[in-house]
C-alpha cells in the first residue's frame, strides 16, 4: 500500500528539523581543524579507491569541496592517475545541473562558475565533447548522512536529488567526516539517500 502523502504539517516538519540539523552540523563542520581535515580527506579517498566499482577506469562525476567540506583535491588526483575520466558539476539552470569533464591538472584549473561553484572552463570548439551523461560513479557531498539508510541531508538547493533521480543506474557515493553520520536524517519525498558512503572510519553499502 503506498504512504500517504505528507500533509502541510509533514513537510513543515520535515524542514524544520532540516534546518536545525544543517545548524548543528555547521557549527561541527567549522570545528575541525586543517589537520584533521587533511587527514580525513586521506582516508576517505583511500576507502573510495579500494571500491569495487572502481576496480577499473571509468567515468567518475566528483566535486570540488567548499572549504569546510571534507577535501577532494587529493582524491581526484587519484583517480585522473588511474585512468578515470573525472568530470565536475555545472550549475546549468534552477535545481539543475550537468557534468562537465575535467582537464588532466584536475580540480587546479577550475574557475567560479554560476552560484560561485568551481567549474570548468568550456572547452573550445569541444562543446559536445566536454560534457559526461553517463557516469557511471558519483561522489556526492553532503551535510548529514544516515549511516543505516544512506538518507542524506544537502545544503537545500535540490541539485543532486534531482541529478540522482535522472541517473538511476549510477553508484552514487556520499563523501563526509564520521562526524557527519548521524542517525534520523529527515527526508522529504524528492530526497534520494546513496547507494554507499565513505567516511575516514569505515565504508557502508545500503544494497541499491
Amino acid at each position: 500500500m503506498p504512504a500517504p502523502d505528507p500533509t502541510d504539517a509533514d513537510r513543515a516538519a520535515i524542514g524544520l528539523g532540516k534546518a536545525r540539523l544543517r545548524k548543528r552540523m555547521a557549527a561541527v563542520r567549522g570545528s575541525i581543524t586543517p589537520a584533521h581535515r587533511a587527514a580525513a580527506g586521506a582516508a576517505v579517498a583511500d576507502r573510495v579507491l579500494a571500491l569495487p566499482e572502481l576496480a577499473a577506469p571509468t567515468r567518475v562525476l566528483a566535486y570540488a569541496a567548499t572549504p569546510r567540506e571534507l577535501p577532494t583535491a587529493g582524491l581526484v588526483d587519484r583517480l585522473l592517475a588511474a585512468g578515470h575520466v573525472v568530470a565536475v558539476p555545472v550549475v546549468t539552470g534552477p535545481a539543475a545541473m550537468r557534468a562537465r569533464r575535467l582537464e588532466p591538472r584536475g580540480l587546479a584549473g577550475l574557475a567560479a562558475g554560476p552560484l560561485g561553484v568551481p567549474a570548468p572552463a568550456p572547452a573550445p570548439g569541444d562543446e559536445a565533447g566536454a560534457w559526461m551523461d553517463d557516469p557511471a560513479v558519483v561522489l556526492v557531498p553532503g551535510v548529514a548522512f544516515d549511516p543505516a539508510t544512506g538518507a542524506r541531508l544537502g545544503r537545500g538547493g535540490g541539485f543532486y536529488d534531482r541529478w540522482l533521480a535522472g541517473h538511476p543506474g549510477c553508484f552514487s557515493v556520499g563523501l563526509a567526516f564520521e562526524a557527519q553520520a548521524v542517525a534520523a536524517v529527515p527526508v522529504g519525498a524528492h530526497d534520494r539517500p546513496v547507494a554507499a558512503l565513505a567516511t575516514p572510519a569505515r565504508t557502508l553499502r545500503f544494497g541499491r
